[in-house]
């Protein structure tokens, strides 16, 4: 990626202080609303053509244009800070053309790829990601995103940028020190029990959440399912969306019943035996696979588009 510092700083203020723009000028492919909205990750907020999300103590806005991606960063941090922030969250270092052309041997995820070029895995702070898959248990989109702004307001830190108030994530600490009952009135309900486990479990522990990244794959997963509430489809999209386990392939029930349908006429398979296949068959970048065969409802457009060409083949 390429990038130019426009200063296209704005008068400032007590309350609002200036804001730089880096504009980064992509040479891979990227689509900014796609990756934003496509359900791994629940923090990014849309206003009009900016997207907003809290990155650790700061919050990132960015707007696309054609091949340009135009992100200010609140606190300002300068120019390289800003350029490493949006690189690391939408892992430029990813070689993704080569990635796509190794995956479109696959005639299926070809067809995915065309119909929504540009969609890249956002790489999310592993804590924060744990607790946020933990909250997707047995739920849904805006309800995990209530749960995790809920969460965020109770115990976070605010920051006022653009006339929005916005929140830290909760801290290890933070959530630790919440009770059970406490953390059931924000609406987690019985994911209270496995978020106050592994806070506690992480605090007391001391576990290094960041150095799972340069663990391997089995060992990261197995480790993750000894924690109260996560389970193999909990570990893998911790494993794929925070610890740059790209060959974790998450699998639910949708996801299932879509292998079944595009890759073995229907036939029923357990989850394991779709982890197992889908990790051999897609390989090292199975995450990536994942991320465009499921995006939105397209496993509904997939399964029929298989249905007809099989049908009239």
């Amino acid at each position: 990626m390429k990038a130019d510092f426009h200063d296209r700083k704005r008068k400032g203020d007590e309350d609002h202080p200036p804001v730089r723009e880096v504009t980064v000028r992509l040479s891979q492919p990227f689509d900014l609303e796609q990756s934003t909205e496509c359900g791994q990750a629940f923090r990014w907020i849309r206003e009009g053509e900016h997207y907003y999300c809290v990155i650790g103590e700061r919050v990132l806005r960015l707007r696309q244009s054609g091949s340009n991606l135009h992100a200010a960063v609140h606190p300002d941090v300068g120019y390289f800070p800003t350029l490493e922030l949006v690189g690391d969250v939408f892992r430029f270092d990813d070689k993704v053309p080569d990635i796509l052309r190794e995956l479109s041997e696959d005639r299926i995820i070809r067809k995915a790829i065309r119909s929504h070029y540009g969609l890249r895995l956002i790489r999310q702070d592993p804590w924060e990601c744990l607790i946020s898959y933990l909250c997707s248990i047995n739920s849904n989109i805006p309800r995990i995103k209530g749960d995790v702004e809920r969460m965020s307001v109770r115990y976070g830190h605010p920051m006022d940028f653009d006339g929005r108030r916005f929140y830290t994530f909760p801290s290890v600490d933070a959530l630790a020190g919440a009770g059970e009952e406490e953390l059931r009135s924000m609406k987690l309900g019985f994911r209270a029990k496995y978020v106050l486990s592994a806070a506690r479990r992480i605090r007391d522990e001391g576990v290094d959440l960041l150095g799972f990244r340069k663990r391997g794959y089995e060992e990261s997963f197995a480790e993750l399912c000894t924690y109260f509430g996560i389970g193999p489809k909990v570990a893998d999209c911790i494993l794929l969306f925070a610890m740059d386990k790209l060959e974790a392939f998450p699998v639910d029930r949708w996801v299932r019943r879509g292998i079944e349908i595009l890759y073995f006429n229907g036939q029923k398979m357990t989850d394991k035996k779709v982890r197992e296949w889908s990790r051999s068959h897609f390989g090292r970048y199975a995450g990536y696979a994942q991320e465009y065969l499921f995006y939105g409802a397209r496993l509904k457009e997939l399964a029929a588009g298989f249905t007809n060409r099989t049908s009239s083949a």
